[in-house]
């Protein structure tokens, strides 16, 4: 007979109708078909063979156990009596719910009840679970769902659910083995799988990094968290052919430069060994090079801390990008605690090696006033020297202080000149305000 329902729930009305409705409501909206004679039973016609031609035809039966529930179960008649005989006699998987530990000896079913020898041996020989309601239904629902996704007899396959993953890595998704989803680095990845137990490991797109540890993870909910933390990405081996003395002789410069050389050749493991040693022998381009992945997180771990502290050492050597990049840290407060006035010192630093990026946060400064007193002269001067280097932020600010004549005399010429630069360079917002600035010409 072609089965209609997953579940029958059968119950005591006095003792579990109220747990019985709202497992009814939670279960369905996991995705079973539940039946509760409460809301399923249609009116009129024959209640009791509709109700055994529905418990033949469901996968599971559901049995609720409440206090005293069973103790008018020695009248042949009884309606429950009736449910669990049929349910025994069809040979259909059980699963009681001993409902806020109605017997509080784990031993079922309760030996004060005079029940029949059938259900006595019978019913006694499946599954058993604890549920408590209250505050606690939320937890005793989670581990009922549980055993619906995992118990396979049930056939309860095909039903879906979201699996939200979070890697501070590149990684690939591997559920029992196989690879299921490629994860971006600090981004929320969601996928659907059905419900059931998986083995889940997280394998690392860098070859710094071996796999995570296997997890066996149950899934039974719509919404299942994974979140893969950093310490469980353990390291690759280096090369065996790598020997700290093969680099004695050599300088922190050409170590770098051997570094480049393996990279390259894609061993990342061994270009991030070489720009350590020589960021550690104090090279700034290895320090740089070294503050950069870590605050990209691009062949290491993501870390603003170790970061900053990378770019300060390059920094003070006149490194000009750790020099911008230092100041970026400081005005964001990435790695640190924000500190406008050190954002300033520092973008002044990387400005006199005429580093452009450097020049256009400056300029910002000095237009908002931050660590600086607010000069908007000064910010149109540091915004042209900037933009003339092609710098497309720096070109579409300048444009604005033409547009608008801040710092400047206004200019709507120059002003179309500029956003058109910075238009070339890919800046939708230019676009659109040159064909603004074009409207004012045309009508001017």
């Amino acid at each position: 007979m072609e089965k209609k329902y997953d579940i029958f729930i059968s119950y005591r009305r006095n003792g579990g109708e109220t747990t019985a409705i709202y497992l009814k409501s939670e279960l369905s909206h996991l995705g079973y078909k539940v039946f509760l004679d409460f809301d399923d039973l249609p009116i009129g016609g024959k209640f009791e063979e509709r109700i055994q031609e529905v418990i033949k035809t469901s996968e599971l039966f559901l049995f609720l156990y409440s206090s005293g529930c069973l103790d008018r179960c020695r009248n042949k008649n009884d309606v429950l009596r009736k449910e669990i005989e049929c349910a025994i006699n069809n040979n259909k998987q059980i699963l009681t719910l001993n409902i806020n530990l109605a017997t509080a000896y784990y031993s079922f079913p309760p030996k004060a009840a005079k029940l029949p020898k059938t259900i006595i041996e019978k019913l006694g020989q499946h599954n058993f679970l604890d549920f408590f309601t209250g505050q606690y239904k939320h937890n005793s629902l989670d581990r009922l769902a549980e055993f619906l996704a995992t118990t396979e007899t049930l056939g309860f396959q095909n039903k879906q659910c979201n699996l939200k993953i979070l890697s501070e890595i590149d990684a690939t998704l591997l559920v029992d083995g196989k690879e299921w989803a490629a994860i971006r680095a600090n981004t929320l990845k969601i996928v659907q799988i059905d419900y059931g137990k998986y083995d889940v490991a997280l394998s690392p797109a860098c070859e710094l990094y071996q796999a995570t540890k296997t997890r066996e993870l149950i899934l039974a909910t719509p919404t299942k968290d994974y979140v893969a933390k950093l310490e469980e990405f353990p390291m690759a081996t280096i090369d065996k052919d790598f020997n700290d003395k093969d680099f004695e002789m050599m300088s922190a410069a050409d170590i770098r430069e051997k570094g480049w050389e393996y990279q390259l050749n894609n061993s990342i493991p061994m270009a991030i060994k070489c720009w350590t040693l020589a960021a550690e022998m104090g090279d700034p381009e290895a320090q740089y090079s070294l503050a950069y992945n870590y605050a990209k997180g691009d062949f290491l771990p993501r870390d603003e801390v170790k970061a900053f502290e990378w770019y300060q050492k390059a920094a003070r050597q006149g490194e000009s990008r750790s020099q911008f990049l230092l100041g970026d840290a400081y005005y964001y407060g990435s790695g640190t605690i924000r500190d406008y006035d050190s954002a300033v010192k520092w973008y002044k630093k990387a400005s006199e090696h005429g580093n452009a990026k450097a020049l256009y946060s400056l300029a910002c400064c000095y237009h908002k006033g931050h660590g600086v007193a607010k000069d908007i002269k000064m910010a149109f001067e540091l915004y042209l020297k900037s933009a003339e280097q092609g710098y497309h932020n720096a070109q579409l600010l300048l444009a604005r202080c033409y547009e608008y004549g801040q710092g400047v005399e206004q200019n709507l010429n120059e002003a179309l000149n500029w956003y058109q630069k910075a238009s070339n360079h890919g800046s939708e917002t230019a676009k659109i305000y040159s064909e603004r600035i074009k409207k004012q010409l045309i009508h001017k």
